[in-house]
């Protein structure tokens, strides 16, 4: 199990990249002490293009790890990279997705479904089809759940 040592509820924008000002936004960064980050985001309403803003989440969230050059320590960057993994709770279906509760995405061989890489990862949790109550619930990860559903059902 990793230790969280870092959590941030972000309610304000991050990477201003636009010179418009609008960047991105996601409810909450967690990093482990060997520094993978999760980028946890709920929708509870359905956004136009949601499944591609979570990669674009993720993928900005890899690419920050980056600096050219040479860092503070005088260390050149050799692209060595910590994962970063998004759960994206969504109050409503997902086209891109299967219907079913949980999916679980990550790099894979398309021939012979081997993970390639835990770099990127990401957790679609689609509430409309988790049917459970807390009651009915056999594990802490659906307790989990059905309690999130609650909370975006308020």
């Amino acid at each position: 199990m990793r230790d969280i040592v870092s959590l941030k509820y972000l309610n304000n924008e991050r990477l201003h990249e636009r010179h418009d000002g609008k960047g991105i936004r996601y409810d909450l960064l967690c990093q482990t002490s060997r520094g993978h980050r999760f980028i946890v985001e709920m929708q509870k309403n359905e956004q136009r293009h949601f499944y591609h803003r979570a990669i674009y989440y993720v993928s900005r969230a890899i690419s920050e790890q980056g600096f050219h050059g040479k860092n503070e320590l005088g260390v050149e960057w050799d692209y060595e990279l910590t994962p970063v993994i998004g759960v994206f709770f969504c109050n409503f279906k997902l086209n891109e997705l299967e219907e079913k509760p949980v999916t679980h995405i990550s790099l894979t061989d398309d021939m012979t479904k081997r993970t390639i890489d835990n770099l990127t990862r990401y957790v679609f949790i689609q509430l409309p089809f988790f049917k459970n109550v807390e009651e009915e619930c056999d594990t802490e990860c659906d307790k989990w759940i059905s309690s999130c559903e609650e909370l975006m059902n308020k």
